[in-house]
């Protein structure tokens, strides 16, 4: 905003949820007090900004069907035919009424990603690098990494045994 050189009164409510949105998702907007109503209309704003058509939602929806939870629940696994995470996340999301997650991998052809603790976030980032991180760190987070590792997984279990 300051980059922009835009004096601090143009700031609004809508600029404050997208930005909560970016750095935490759903519990960053919460930190900021947003409304149940205006969570899920930032939420689909990203998703509509993302390009996300109904057939990426559909299939996200089956694939959460199909989800794998390890570690005793610490560590939800997704396999998903896209690389459109915010399909997976919103709808594990308790706050939009899925069974919530405290880790979660989201695997597909064309990508890894994760979401949870911000010491698995770095960790991640440490032995694969290239990829691309961010959220609330170092509480929250998530990574990002073009391309399959199937040590990605093995190494989440490590940790989460």
């Amino acid at each position: 905003f300051d980059l922009l050189g835009l004096p601090p009164e143009a700031w609004t409510r809508w600029m404050e949820l997208v930005a909560a949105n970016d750095r935490g998702h759903i519990r960053g907007m919460q930190e900021v007090g947003a409304t149940m109503d205006e969570i899920v209309a930032i939420r689909a704003a990203d998703r509509a900004a993302q390009g996300i058509t109904e057939e990426q939602e559909q299939q996200a929806a089956a694939a959460v069907l199909q989800a794998e939870s390890l570690c005793g629940g610490r560590l939800t696994i997704v396999r998903l035919p896209h690389n459109r995470t915010a399909t997976v996340a919103d709808r594990l999301a308790p706050e939009l009424g899925g069974p919530g997650y405290e880790n979660l991998l989201v695997l597909s052809s064309e990508e890894l990603n994760f979401f949870g603790q911000g010491r698995l976030v770095l960790l991640l980032d440490q032995h694969f690098p290239g990829g691309w991180y961010g959220g609330s760190l170092p509480e929250r987070g998530f990574w990002g990494y073009a391309g399959v590792v199937p040590q990605v997984t093995d190494l989440l279990i490590r940790e989460l045994a």
